[in-house]
C-alpha cells in the first residue's frame, strides 16, 4: 500500500489503544471473557444481485476492547471506507457485511493474539483463515469472498494485499474481472490515524476487490514487464495500467476520446506498478496513487466486477450504461479536484511486491500475489 507514515502514539491508561510494544513497567494484560470469540455479526445483506460477501476481523482485540467498542468502531470505520468513493459508494445494495468477533488474549502484536498477528518489514502481518469467512457467510465456495482483517495495536497505519489464483481452468483462466480469492491486512495504527487508515483500506480494497495495480512507482525498480502482461491477458488483473502509451490501444483509449471525461485529464503518465520506466498509468493521481478517488477506469474495473459476480457471467459490460451511471455520480465539477487535489506522498520504508507459484494437494498450480 502506499499510504504508511510512521506514527508514534502513548497508550492510554485503560488500555482502549493497543501498543505494538509493552510498555517497560507494565503487566501484560490478559483477557478473561472469551464468549464473544468466534461469533459473527452481519451488518448488511444484499438486496440486489447474488449478494458479494465481505468479511471482517480483528486481531490483537482484548475483551475489553470489544467490550468497550472499539472492535466495531474500527470495523465500521472500514466498512465507511470501502464505501466511501464511487463506484462502491453506488453499489452498497449489492453486498453482504459480515463482522467475525475474535477475542485475543492480550493487545500486543507478537504475543499471544488470536492469528498470531507479527511485525514483519515494517508490516503489521498475518493469515486470514478461510475458515472465517465459512463461518461468517455459510458458504464454501470462497472463489469470490473478500477478507479484510484489522489489527490493532501497531505504531503506524501499514497494509497489504494478498491475491490468489488456484485453478487455471473456468472461471478463473481468461477472466476479464479478476475472479480470484484476496485478503487484506491492515494495522490499524492509533485512533487519531482514522484519515489515513480509511485510505489505506479503499487503496488496499481497491487492490482486492478490482485486482488493480499500484500506480505510484519507485527510482530504480524494474518489475518484469512480461507478469503483468500475464495478468492482464490470464486473469483480468491490473485494468488500470498498461506497457504501452499508444493513445490508439492502451487500457484506457475509449475514455480517451471521451470528451464527457476531459476534466479528469486522463492520459498515459509514466510510471506505475512500482516502476518508473515502462508502465503507464491513466491520472496523474489517484487513489491507487497518492489521491483520494478512483480514476475512471478504475471506476470502470470496479464497476464490471460488481455486476459479474452479483448476476453472473451473462451479464455483459457495456461502456455507454457505464458512463451514464459514473457521470451521474461523479459530477463534472468535482472530478478534477477530487483526483488531483495536491497531497504529500505517503512513503514507506519496505514495498512489497512477490508472486510465488507452487502446487497444492490437489495437484493443482497455485500462484500467489502479495503486494502493498
Amino acid at each position: 500500500m502506499s499510504y504508511i507514515r510512521r506514527i508514534l502514539f502513548i497508550c492510554t491508561l485503560l488500555g482502549v489503544i493497543g501498543c505494538s510494544e509493552q510498555p517497560e513497567g507494565t503487566d501484560l494484560y490478559h483477557s478473561s471473557d472469551f464468549s464473544k470469540h468466534e461469533t459473527v455479526k452481519k451488518l448488511y445483506s444484499a438486496t440486489k444481485g447474488k449478494g458479494i460477501d465481505i468479511v471482517l476481523m480483528g486481531d490483537a482485540y482484548s475483551d475489553r476492547m470489544i467490550a468497550s467498542g472499539q472492535y466495531d468502531a474500527d470495523m465500521e470505520l472500514a466498512v465507511d471506507a470501502i464505501f466511501a468513493n464511487e463506484p462502491m459508494a453506488s453499489f452498497k445494495d449489492y453486498f453482504n457485511i459480515y463482522i467475525v468477533y475474535l477475542v485475543s488474549d492480550n493487545e500486543v502484536i507478537g504475543e499471544s493474539t488470536a492469528l498470531g498477528s507479527t511485525w514483519e518489514e515494517g508490516y503489521a502481518t498475518a493469515d486470514v483463515p478461510e475458515k472465517y469467512r465459512i463461518l461468517a457467510t455459510g458458504n464454501r465456495d470462497l472463489t469470490v469472498q473478500e477478507a479484510i482483517l484489522i489489527i490493532n495495536g501497531t505504531g503506524h497505519v501499514s497494509g497489504y494485499t494478498d491475491l490468489l489464483v488456484s485453478d487455471f481452468n473456468t472461471p478463473f483462466y481468461d477472466c476479464d474481472y479478476g475472479r480470484g480469492t484476496s485478503s487484506i491486512v491492515v494495522g490499524r495504527g492509533n485512533q487519531n490515524a482514522s484519515e489515513e487508515f480509511s485510505l489505506t483500506v479503499a487503496h488496499e480494497f481497491g487492490h482486492s476487490f478490482a485486482k488493480l495495480a499500484d500506480e505510484y512507482y519507485y527510482d530504480g525498480s524494474s518489475p518484469d514487464l512480461n507478469s503483468i502482461t500475464n495478468m492482464f491477458n490470464r486473469f483480468g488483473w491490473y485494468k488500470n495500467v498498461d506497457v504501452t502509451s499508444d493513445p490508439a490501444t492502451i487500457r484506457w483509449a475509449r475514455f480517451l476520446s471521451d470528451e464527457r471525461y476531459a476534466n479528469e485529464k486522463l492520459g498515459a503518465y509514466e510510471g506505475g506498478f512500482e516502476t518508473p520506466e515502462g508502465v503507464w498509468r491513466p491520472s496523474l493521481n489517484s487513489i491507487m496513487r497518492y489521491g483520494t478517488e478512483f480514476n475512471a477506469p478504475s471506476r470502470a474495473a470496479i464497476y464490471n466486477r460488481i455486476h459479474k459476480l452479483a448476476y453472473g457471467d451473462d451479464w455483459q459490460f457495456d461502456y455507454e450504461t457505464f458512463v451514464q451511471q459514473d457521470l451521474k455520480n461523479i459530477p463534472q465539477s468535482n472530478q478534477t479536484k477530487a483526483i488531483y487535489a495536491p497531497s504529500s506522498p505517503r512513503v514507506k520504508r519496505n514495498h512489497i511486491f512477490k508472486m510465488e507459484e507452487s502446487i497444492d494437494p490437489d495437484g493443482r498450480k497455485v500462484i500467489t500475489v502479495i503486494m502493498d
